[in-house]
């Protein structure tokens, strides 16, 4: 008879994160997911063993945790997507899948990618920028609030805070019922600006929990230029 139980832990930790809008109710949304070095949110998985990058021919990239049983290293292509494997905490980040001949370029070794974003200087139907004063950035950390499709905040909305975080931003998506989605960035954005990507609105700011607000008051102006 046994005389005891031997218990196992075979969780495992993973980045979790998604750059595409249209998979964020089941990935959080980290606009610099696809960032060759991302160092974002992770998630534990009690019966996972193994972590996952999904990388879409649009260039959509998909970080998260899974059980599966194959090699470390093992791709699978898709028609419209890639999907590498890794064993080992927070193993899938800093590759782009090259072992699968997934074509977009991977970094040279001990180079640290950043995300840049455009900003336009004319007016178009699609992109449209403007800018609203607020007080000078944050020191220390930043603590923004992180939440999918939450119009209003209240005491009980998550928030996350690290010393990296330079901007809160908000993503309105104009498409929909005015979903909103709120989270930290990397990107350095005046406080106040937002940049609109055809159906999409973000808005960055630089104080603690300063993306709690709706939609700009003077959205509408911008948006019939």
């Amino acid at each position: 008879m046994l005389s005891g139980l031997l218990v196992v832990n075979c969780g495992i930790t993973c980045y979790h994160c998604t750059d595409d809008l249209d998979t964020s109710p089941s990935y959080p949304y980290r606009e610099d997911c696809g960032l060759y070095d991302y160092d974002g949110t992770k998630f534990y998985m009690e019966y996972g063993n193994m972590c996952e990058i999904m990388i879409y021919d649009n260039g959509h990239t998909v970080r998260f945790p899974c059980k599966a049983h194959h090699d470390d290293g093992y791709c699978y292509d898709y028609v419209t997507h890639v999907n590498c494997f890794c064993t080992g905490d927070l193993c899938n980040t800093h590759s782009f899948c090259a072992q699968c001949g997934y074509p977009r370029p991977t970094p040279a070794e001990n180079v640290i990618t950043t995300l840049t974003t455009a900003k336009p200087s004319t007016f178009s139907p699609d992109t449209t920028t403007m800018t609203i004063a607020e007080p000078s950035p944050h020191s220390g950390n930043l603590r923004c609030y992180t939440c999918f499709n939450c119009p209003t905040i209240d005491e009980s909305t998550p928030t996350i805070e690290d010393a990296s975080f330079v901007t809160c931003v908000s993503t309105f998506l104009l498409s929909s019922d005015m979903e909103v989605i709120r989270s930290e960035s990397d990107e350095d954005h005046p406080g106040g600006s937002c940049i609109q990507h055809s159906q999409t609105l973000m808005c960055w700011c630089s104080k603690d929990l300063c993306n709690d607000g709706s939609l700009p008051q003077n959205y509408k102006l911008i948006h019939l230029e």
